[in-house]
């Protein structure tokens, strides 16, 4: 008797204990659930955000440059707002961008979109997170997951943080890091709402900055203009560099209109922009350089002068059109052309003549320290001993003494019937004929410092290009450390990047696409809009995604996920 009291306590007690135990699975399991809706919720809720900051219709991928957290202070460790997002009129590069179109809290206007703040105290304040809506089976739409008779559960999310790691304004690529709270609550049969589960996801992602398409492109740049009467013809835009916001976005220059572009009335025609102009390092190639032909491992320094010896600038005892000298010296002579312009004013320079030691290179990177010519043309072969094409990047570099004025020494002045281009076909009879392709012909400023120039204004004498009329058909000019002028009315096919634009009263016509009439048909696609773009024409020519290179001009911000690992940090309820 005493055996069976025995054994049926013993059974009684392992049954309890089963029971106890399958209860807390269940409690168990039934927290883990939470837990995994929790951790839903955060990524669904980090896709919702990224997804809006995204979107093309938006314009909001400025944010990711701004940090929108509360950080601790370094000497008391209270934590003190970094809330940029929340910010009226941020401070951002691109000082003419939208920032009054912002997404609205769906639970009320005074809430804060993606974290749910209201103005106070970060160290008290409370948070309003932003419900997961959905639809449910019969196509209504729902903020319960599940319901169970007058309960169900409700997700939600709220921004918790996001920082901006690094970003680097040239390649136009950086890291941030979000941190997005999961939130579940449980509704009971009254309506309350009890927290049942809570996760903090933290992603990285990386951002990009791209011009995304011709329009937006900077087809002018300078921190100086004087532009007067200036037509850009096709896509572009006008990029006044500065430091400071300009005092409004609109009219800022009326002399200057757009033509047969894709670009609407809301689309800006002035971009102002808190950024550096990008340099000639865009137009490397593989690099070739044109060599001394005595001296394999000294440059050529290229001077080109036609007016008479006493007005032209100091080229020693050389008295052609044409001379050069060692880059680290200064004795001048005759370069040996087989056309050097002394009986017909027609300068031609062939492939086999420059950039003699890789006559199969895709770049020769000529250096010219003077070039004045009233009535002269140069043509410069840009093809290859292959037929491929050999572009050709002048580089301004300064001459062995200061120059007086503009034309004596490291500058470039084409006027009269001269004329600079490059030419896909040189023979030894007949005149070249231009090529029409900017991307061909570069012209760069020289980067070395000096104190005899400064490029800061339209009177400086050296790094100075000046032409008018028809005198440089067709070209780009890279002049960041420069001054681009004009002396007459004057047409050009290509882009003008320089640290000043002065027009000095002439009128300019900038012709940046190929084919202008494709622009304005109903029936034209982006990508043929694209591929008659001269800037586009660059950026295949000059492989400028191999540099990270995306542009110039107004861009569009976007985040992609990086390679970092998730986190979840689960919280109880």
């Amino acid at each position: 008797m005493v055996i069976a009291l025995m054994v049926g306590l013993i059974l009684i007690a392992g049954a309890t204990g089963l029971v106890i135990r399958q209860l807390m699975a269940r409690k168990i399991g039934t927290f883990d659930s939470y837990q995994q809706m929790a951790e839903n919720a955060a990524v669904n809720g980090f896709n919702r955000i990224l997804g809006t900051l995204n979107s093309p219709g938006n314009e909001l991928g400025y944010l990711y440059l701004l940090n929108n957290s509360s950080i601790p202070d370094p000497d008391t460790g209270a934590l003190v707002e970094d809330y940029q997002w929340e910010i009226v009129n941020p401070s951002i590069d691109e000082y003419c961008t939208d920032t009054n179109t912002f997404p609205d809290h769906p639970s009320g206007t005074n809430l804060l979109w993606p974290t749910g703040r209201t103005s106070g105290n970060p160290i008290s304040q409370t948070a309003t997170p932003v419900t997961l809506n959905t639809v449910d089976s019969q196509g209504k739409a729902t903020s319960l997951l599940r319901t169970d008779g007058g309960r169900g559960i409700e997700p939600s999310f709220r921004l918790r943080s996001y920082k901006l790691i690094s970003f680097d304004q040239t390649s136009g690529q950086g890291k941030g890091v979000f941190e997005v709270e999961g939130i579940i609550k449980r509704t009971s049969t009254n309506g309350d709402k009890d927290q049942v589960a809570r996760s903090l996801m933290t992603r990285y992602l990386d951002i990009y900055a791209s011009v995304d398409a011709p329009k937006y492109w900077a087809v002018l740049a300078a921190e100086q203009f004087d532009l007067g009467n200036t037509t850009i013809h096709g896509d572009g835009l006008v990029a006044w560099l500065r430091s400071t916001p300009p005092s409004t976005c609109s009219n800022m220059l009326s002399t200057v209109t757009r033509q047969d572009t894709t670009a609407t009335g809301s689309d800006p025609l002035f971009w102002p922009m808190n950024r550096g102009l990008p340099t000639a390092v865009l137009f490397q190639g593989d690099k070739t350089e044109d060599m001394d032909p005595d001296n394999s491992n000294v440059r050529r320094v290229w001077s080109f002068d036609d007016r008479s010896p006493d007005a032209s600038a100091f080229r020693g005892d050389c008295t052609a059109i044409a001379c050069t000298r060692e880059d680290n010296g200064s004795t001048y002579r005759t370069p040996p052309l087989l056309d050097d312009g002394s009986a017909n004013n027609i300068i031609k320079i062939n492939h086999d003549e420059i950039c003699t030691s890789q006559p199969n290179s895709n770049v020769c990177h000529l250096y010219v320290e003077h070039m004045h010519l009233n009535q002269t043309k140069v043509f410069i072969e840009a093809t290859g001993a292959n037929n491929g094409i050999r572009k050709i990047v002048l580089h301004l570099t300064l001459p062995t003494s200061n120059p007086e004025a503009i034309g004596k020494g490291g500058s470039i002045v084409l006027t009269g019937e001269s004329q600079l281009c490059v030419s896909a076909d040189i023979s030894d009879s007949g005149t070249p004929t231009c090529s029409e392709n900017p991307e061909e012909l570069v012209i760069a400023s020289s980067e070395m410092n000096s104190d005899w120039y400064s490029s800061t204004a339209c009177s400086d004498t050296t790094n100075t290009v000046s032409f008018k009329g028809s005198t440089l058909p067709a070209a780009w000019l890279a002049m960041a450390h420069g001054s681009v002028q004009l002396s007459g009315n004057t047409t050009l096919k290509g882009i003008i990047w320089s640290r000043s634009i002065c027009t000095n009263g002439h009128s300019l016509d900038l012709y940046t696409s190929s084919d202008t009439n494709m622009l304005t048909s109903s029936s034209s696609t982006i990508q043929a809009i694209k591929s008659a773009s001269y800037v586009y024409d660059a950026a295949k020519a000059w492989q400028w995604a191999d540099y990270g290179f995306r542009g110039f001009g107004k861009s569009t911000l976007r985040g992609l996920r990086g390679d970092g690992l998730d986190t979840f940090q689960r919280f109880g309820n």
